[in-house]
């Protein structure tokens, strides 16, 4: 507070302060948390606000779960994929060991 300001009259109109205090209560109004009524007919009953909140919270735990069990599924079959990759390049290894040049170039001369 201004000490300067104590015991003087606002000169300001009469519509001017109405106006200001209008605008005031109006701020006040907005900042003011309102009170949720109590019309209990329906989808704000206490039981089903509950009941939302349970299952709002098991979907999140279903969503857990489920991106838990892709991962594992996922693992698997990157690892399944990995073995057969492997495999693939033991049977190529096992198919060069049987290669005879020799044969391969009568074959060749043959063709020709």
């Amino acid at each position: 507070m201004n000490p300067n300001r104590l015991g003087t009259v606002d000169t300001a109109s009469k519509e001017v302060i109405e106006a200001e205090e209008k605008a005031e209560k109006a701020e006040a109004d907005k900042n003011k948390i309102k009170k949720k009524k109590n019309k209990m007919r329906g989808k704000n009953k206490a039981g089903k606000v509950e009941a939302k909140k349970d299952f709002s919270k098991m979907q999140e735990q279903r969503e857990k779960a489920k991106g838990a069990v892709d991962i594992k599924i996922r693992a698997k079959n990157a690892e399944r994929e990995k073995k057969k990759q492997e495999m693939n390049v033991l049977q190529n290894l096992d198919s060069l060991d049987s290669f005879d040049p020799l044969v391969a170039l009568k074959k060749q001369r043959k063709i020709e």
